[in-house]
C-alpha cells in the first residue's frame, strides 16, 4: 500500500498571469494529477499561489519538483510536507477559485469560494492544523 503524502506550499507568480494562463495551468494539472493519483487545491490571488497536493508520496514529490522548476513560479516556500492517513481533497484532481473573466464553460469547472468555505472538504481540512491555518489565512486575504 502506498503512503499518502501532503505538501502545502506558497509561491509568487514570476510574471502577471492572465485568466487564460490560469485555465491552462488548471487543465494541465487536472489531467496530470488524475493520471498520478494526486488530489488537491490551488488558490491564486493577486499574484500569489497557495497549493495543497496530496497523494502517493513519490507522485506528490515529483509534482512539487516540477512546480519548483517551473519558471512561472518564484519565491516558493514549502510550508508543510508530511505523510497523512487520508486525503482532504479526495474528490478534486485540482480544485480552484472562480475567475470573473473566464469563459462560462471554464467558470462551470471552478469551485465558488463560498461553496469551498462551506464544503465538507474544508471541514476535513479542519483536522489538519497546518492546512487549515494556511487556507484560512489565504481565504481571508481575498476579502
Amino acid at each position: 500500500m502506498e503512503i499518502l503524502h501532503r505538501i502545502v506550499y506558497l509561491s509568487s507568480a514570476a510574471r502577471a498571469l492572465s485568466d487564460s494562463d490560469i485555465e491552462t495551468i488548471l487543465a494541465t494539472a487536472r489531467q496530470r494529477n488524475a493520471q498520478d493519483g494526486i488530489t488537491g487545491l490551488m488558490l491564486f490571488h493577486d499574484g500569489s499561489f497557495l497549493q495543497v497536493l496530496e497523494g502517493p508520496r513519490a507522485a506528490v514529490e515529483a509534482c512539487y519538483a516540477r512546480i519548483v522548476s517551473n519558471q512561472r513560479h518564484h519565491q516558493i516556500a514549502r510550508m508543510s510536507s508530511k505523510d497523512v492517513d487520508s486525503r482532504i481533497f479526495s474528490e478534486w484532481e485540482m480544485a480552484s477559485l472562480p475567475f470573473s473573466q473566464v469563459s462560462r464553460e471554464a467558470q462551470d469547472s471552478f469551485h465558488n469560494i463560498r461553496d469551498l468555505q462551506a464544503s465538507e472538504t474544508m471541514k476535513r481540512a479542519e483536522n489538519d492544523p497546518v492546512t487549515k491555518a494556511f487556507l484560512k489565512t489565504f481565504l481571508l486575504s481575498l476579502r
